[in-house]
């Protein structure tokens, strides 16, 4: 009975001349097993194939470099993709490990001999070329990606920051309804490219969250599955693909067989789960315990896209707490607001603290006024916006380490609400906060850093902000002096909602 399975195995001890107890040693098996495997008379559990793959690709690539046979390699197994300037045993290990998962795959439903080997149809489909992928992917995969409802989930097993440096790999959400139903998406970060990341790729992490802002994403550190270049939809369909050195994909294989999609979910939903996560969505901050946690740091930076929430008059504290009441939300909500001034007046008074606020939405907060605490969303009065802007110069002449940035409009686009997602941090806890106004009830709407790297390049990325030229410091006296040569006109526009 042919295996494939079987049959790569064994090509590839051939080619590269590893002896079995090799193999055995570094897998952790008895050298029985390895032999068993080799002559088709035992295979490797689905369990623990991942793993054993894993480590079979490391040892034939490192020989492949030792005994210099990469280019032989691409030929012997027509690999078709040119051999990498740097970062080769990587390559390779990609590699190998594709024919060895592709090999399984394809050959362990026919491994038992209680099974037919028609009891398995493999319905896949292979689709080469860049511009066909980009074509299959928004106009074969979207439609169907559309018709799963109502909950969409998608596991990728691949470097977030490396696909954005490939621009249309996300290109099929922009033909997806992301609006009227839950889509979560899994996928994975390399730690390694985060470090050596610049703030340019991280800026397009911002960019690509924040444009997808009704899309949950959870970022998991990639170390255990980022070789595996998977692609599932959840109970749908599932594609493989390699990548080109310039990140595009130019060779994909889609798979709908059931058996194989269950098969291929469970071990990648499995993986992905018992990886370490670096960036979670949360439906809600325990107000009441949280942020007296968080505002315990002395150093602040906080990038506000959603109203202003700070520097409110007790009465505005007063009028939230009474609306609670009215819509009879929780009695923590309640005690967070009562606690909030105070805490916030105590390290507004002494501590270090940047406010970033893109100047187009700060427009959009002084004409409407909205501003959310954690479920509840209040909008202030005009009265109220102009007692808070004195409050804001009165605090900075208080403590000049409090420090205003307003940035200017970089896209060239006409949405007010081009910044969606707010950033706070205290260098060591940092969190991206949705606005909840756009938000239904399928949208988390906050981001949790769960790792320091994460939350070292965001900081520097806010901090890098402070010192381009499309952003300005204003001091607590330039504000007042603005603010008393247009009072007159800044009235108008809070009253012209």
């Amino acid at each position: 009975m042919q295996n494939k399975f079987v049959d790569m195995l064994k090509k590839l001890i051939q080619f590269t001349n590893i002896k079995l107890n090799v193999i055995a040693y570094h897998i952790g098996y008895d050298i029985s097993y390895i032999s068993k495997w080799a002559n088709n008379t035992s295979q490797p559990t689905k369990k623990h194939i991942e793993r054993i793959n894993d480590t079979l690709s490391s040892i034939f690539a490192e020989e492949i470099i030792h005994k210099d046979y990469a280019y032989l390699f691409l030929k012997e197994f027509n690999i078709h993709e040119p051999l990498p300037t740097k970062d080769i045993q990587r390559f390779l290990h990609t590699q190998i490990n594709n024919l060895l998962n592709n090999a399984y795959y394809c050959s362990h439903e026919n491994f038992s001999h209680s099974q037919s080997n028609n009891d398995i149809i493999l319905n896949s489909t292979t689709i080469v070329g860049r511009t066909n992928i980009y074509e299959f992917f928004c106009h074969k995969l979207a439609p169907i990606i559309n018709k799963i409802t109502p909950k969409l989930e998608i596991f990728i097993t691949m470097d977030i920051l490396t696909l954005l440096q490939q621009k249309k790999f996300f290109s099929f959400l922009d033909c997806c309804n992301l609006t009227d139903r839950q889509i979560d998406i899994h996928i994975g970060c390399n730690l390694s490219t985060l470090a050596n990341s610049n703030e340019k790729l991280i800026y397009s992490l911002y960019k690509f969250l924040n444009k997808y802002f009704y899309v949950n994403f959870y970022i998991y550190e990639d170390k255990f599955f980022n070789n595996s270049n998977i692609f599932l939809v959840k109970n749908a369909f599932a594609i493989q693909y390699s990548l080109h050195l310039d990140k595009s994909i130019d060779i994909c294989t889609f798979i709908n067989n059931e058996k194989i999609i269950n098969e291929i979910q469970k071990r990648i939903s499995d993986t992905f789960f018992n990886s370490p996560i670096i960036l979670q969505p949360k439906k809600e901050i325990i107000l009441n315990s949280f942020h007296p946690f968080f505002y315990l740091n002395k150093n602040f930076t906080i990038f506000i896209t959603n109203g202003f929430e700070f520097f409110l008059p007790k009465k505005s504290y007063l009028k939230m707490i009474d609306l609670c009441k009215q819509q009879n939300l929780t009695d923590e909500t309640i005690a967070s607001l009562k606690n909030l001034q105070i805490m916030w007046e105590e390290q507004f008074e002494k501590n270090p603290i940047s406010f970033i606020l893109p100047e187009l939405n700060l427009m959009d907060y002084i004409q409407k006024g909205k501003v959310i605490f954690g479920d509840l969303k209040y909008q202030t009065t005009p009265q109220e916006r102009e007692e808070q802007l004195s409050y804001l110069i009165q605090s900075m002449y208080k403590n000049p380490l409090i420090d205003i940035y307003l940035m200017s409009q970089q896209e060239n686009v006409n949405d007010i609400n081009y910044y969606k997602l707010s950033y706070y941090s205290n260098q060591k806890i940092a969190y991206f906060k949705k606005n909840k106004y756009l938000l239904n009830k399928y949208h988390l709407p906050i981001y949790f850093l769960k790792n320091s790297l994460l939350i070292q390049k965001f900081d520097m990325l806010f901090s890098k902000f402070k010192q381009t030229n499309f952003v300005h410091k204003y001091t607590a006296e330039k504000i007042e002096n603005l603010y008393l040569a247009n009072k007159s006109l800044l009235h108008r526009i809070m009253e012209n909602k």
